[in-house]
């Protein structure tokens, strides 16, 4: 697991070694090689071996977010796909993943970082409002294009999201941005239709059950069922005569 010249056999060691019940081990190598000054390969390897084992340790979080700052854009990129395979869905790493999409310099952490933010499944209002301003302000198409898929995972609310599309849409420099766009906004239209017809449904019963027809029969029945009732009686019949 050390010093194997071959990637698999290395791995391999890695996976035995937990089957015999030295995870503690394992652990303690894989924290030392991700730590810095040990070099691009070796956390690369950590990063690995963390992702093919799913090793989600307490011991092991702490290097991973170190990794998510590392020097070396390989490194910030392959924790990034590392926290998504994992499901590691934690506060910090979370808001860690986040500052990576808005501040990261390198194209392809950030797309890797906005494709772990779809991974997880992450919809906080921090998740929604970097994803909303990523579609707005960043300047590389491909990463508005990854953001605006994710706005309806997202939970963005639908009036808010409609609001925002609706003045964006016509400004987007982008095709395929702007495809997705309307794609998003004919999505949330056909929710909006379905609690549209939906609260009709129901305005609609209530009205039913609001007839006179259908209030007058309660009113009758409920005579019956109670002894005398001059006063009900009066009601109803007044009830009768109204339009």
């Amino acid at each position: 697991m050390r010093s194997d010249h071959i990637d698999t056999v290395r791995l391999a060691a890695a996976e035995t070694l937990m089957k015999l019940g030295k995870r503690h081990q394992v652990h303690t190598e894989l924290r030392l090689k991700l730590e810095e000054g040990q070099g691009l390969q070796a956390r690369m390897e950590a990063l690995d071996i963390m992702d093919h084992l799913k090793l989600t340790a307490a011991a092991l979080l702490e290097p991973l977010l170190r990794c998510l700052r590392d020097e070396f854009p390989a490194v910030r990129k392959q924790s990034c796909l590392t926290v998504a395979s994992l499901q590691l869905k934690d506060g910090t790493v979370v808001r860690r993943l986040l500052q990576v999409v808005e501040d990261e310099a390198a194209r392809d952490v950030r797309l890797s970082a906005i494709g772990a933010v779809g991974a997880l499944g992450l919809s906080s209002q921090d998740v929604q409002e970097v994803l909303l301003r990523c579609v707005e302000t960043e300047e590389e198409a491909e990463l508005r294009l990854a953001a605006c898929r994710l706005l309806l995972s997202a939970a963005v609310p639908s009036a808010q999201l409609q609001d925002f599309l609706l003045q964006r849409v016509n400004v987007e420099s982008d095709q395929l941005v702007r495809s997705t766009m309307k794609e998003t906004l004919r999505l949330c239209n056909s929710d909006r239709h379905e609690d549209l017809r939906l609260k009709n449904y129901v305005s609609l019963q209530v009205q039913h059950l609001c007839e006179r027809s259908v209030i007058t029969e309660k009113l009758l029945l409920l005579e019956r069922l109670q002894a005398g009732g001059g006063r009900r009686r009066g009601a109803s019949a007044w009830l009768m005569s109204q339009r």
